[in-house]
């Protein structure tokens, strides 16, 4: 079963991989559009009259910039515009990170709300965008596929259906045990109408199909020689039979 395990998660990662290229390409696509927005309005800051026109203050420590490096307290404005918003590259990965833990939103905001309010709303909106709606609908679409790919696995299939019927079997023989009340290994008559008074075995009938409110006729159908009585290969192939064609209807 452990190994069984290991073969459906393997196939339903296969069987998902178009969809997870799929999704990754969207994500990209719609970060791509976002980027070029915060790209075009930084710009746009940078030529005279902006609050990013002029050359960077002097007084600025000089370090390396890395988009993964951490912010320093005293970094100046344009310092930390270059480290995430520093090019569409830049910017795509400032998007990707918000949203995947690797770097928390409110402090990849901070710069360009420096710019105005209107971008504290732009990134509310991405956020709430990619978080509440594409996020849960590409894990949806992704986990169905999933899902999918396992269950059309023929060999999964099989296992799982005799896996059923290997505990349908146990279930009739337990029943079987409990309805014999002298231990001789048959069911007469009148201990199946006394078993068939049983709500845990009505139910249990019931949930496969088959009608208990004929005893008389299922207890013959069961009893294949005609002796009378019903031994536990009866009960338990009779049963079987009967709820084979239950489905079959």
């Amino acid at each position: 079963k452990f190994l069984r395990g290991i073969r459906s998660m393997l196939i339903s990662i296969s069987g998902s991989m178009l969809h997870l290229l799929s999704a990754m390409l969207l994500m990209c696509i719609f970060m791509f559009t976002v980027s070029l927005v915060l790209m075009q309005s930084i710009t746009d800051e940078t030529k005279a009259g902006g609050k990013l026109h002029g050359n960077p203050n002097s007084q600025a420590r000089i370090r390396e910039l890395s988009i993964f490096g951490s912010m320093q307290d005293d970094d100046t404005l344009l310092q930390q515009f270059h480290m995430l918003y520093g090019g569409v590259g830049r910017t795509m990965m400032t998007l990707f990170m918000t949203i995947s833990g690797g770097l928390e939103w409110r402090q990849a905001a901070a710069p360009m709300v420096e710019l105005g309010e209107f971008y504290a709303v732009l990134w509310t909106c991405y956020i709430t965008f990619m978080i509440f709606g594409m996020l849960n609908v590409l894990t949806g679409i992704f986990v169905d596929a999933a899902f999918q790919a396992m269950n059309n696995d023929r060999d999964n299939i099989i296992q799982t259906q005799l896996e059923e019927k290997h505990s349908l079997i146990n279930t009739i023989r337990t029943v079987f045990q409990e309805s014999d009340d002298d231990g001789s290994g048959q069911v007469s008559l009148e201990e199946f109408q006394t078993l068939l008074k049983n709500q845990e075995m009505k139910a249990y009938l019931d949930a496969i199909g088959i009608d208990s409110s004929e005893a008389h006729g299922l207890f013959r159908l069961l009893d294949d020689d005609g002796s009378g009585t019903v031994s536990v290969d009866e009960f338990v192939t009779g049963l079987l039979r009967v709820k084979g064609s239950a489905k079959a209807v």
